[in-house]
Formats: structure tokens, sequence, C-alpha cells
């Protein structure tokens, strides 16, 4: 996580309450948002703020789309289960740059 910008990564997530977050990711993130839909379903309003406060001085921007095509990308029913802990001890960073990724492609649940 500490060296995700440096490599050119950018990590997404959801979640439906921000305490849900492991504290290591939300005091890396650069902006949060959050969806607002209208009680009719016909608009939505993302309130985007920067870093992890959501505080109305933190509030960078409002965007607004119809959310009713996005209703067909996911089925809010499912049920998604845990990813495989790789290792006894959760987010440690193994990298090494001369070993061949491919050989290890069984060993990682991808995302």
């Amino acid at each position: 996580m500490r060296k995700s910008r440096k490599r050119g990564l950018t990590l997404a997530f959801t979640a439906q309450h921000q305490s849900q977050i492991d504290a290591r990711v939300r005091n890396v993130v650069d902006f949060t948002v959050y969806p607002v839909i209208k009680s009719n379903e016909r608009l939505c309003q993302a309130l985007v703020f920067s870093g992890n406060k959501p505080r109305e001085e933190n509030l960078i921007k409002t965007l607004r789309f119809r959310p009713r095509p996005t209703y067909r990308l996911y089925d809010s029913r499912e049920e998604v289960p845990p990813l495989k802990q790789v290792s006894d001890t959760p987010f440690v960073e193994v990298f090494n740059e001369e070993r061949d990724l491919e050989e290890e492609e069984d060993e990682y649940d991808v995302i």
C-alpha cells in the first residue's frame, strides 16, 4: 500500500461504512466518494471529498448521474465469499522482481 503510488497502481474499493475498511487503507486514500440516490431513484449525487474525512470543508465536487444503467452491473443479493488468506500475516508486501510471477499465479486470488 505504501508504495502503490510509486508503482503506478490505482486502488478502488467499496464498503457500506467507512469503519469496515482497515485503518491502514483508510489512512492512505486520496479521496472518498459518497453516493446519495434521490428518493425517486432517477438521480444520484456522488459527493467527492479529499482524503478520508468526509467533511463539508473537504468537498471537492459533486457528480450527478442516472443510476439505473449501473444496476445491471451487479447483483445486490450476491454473497461474495472472503478471499483466501495467503499468509498468516495479512497485508505483508512480498516483492521480488527476479522471480517469475507466472509460476505463483495459483497461490493468489485475482481481484
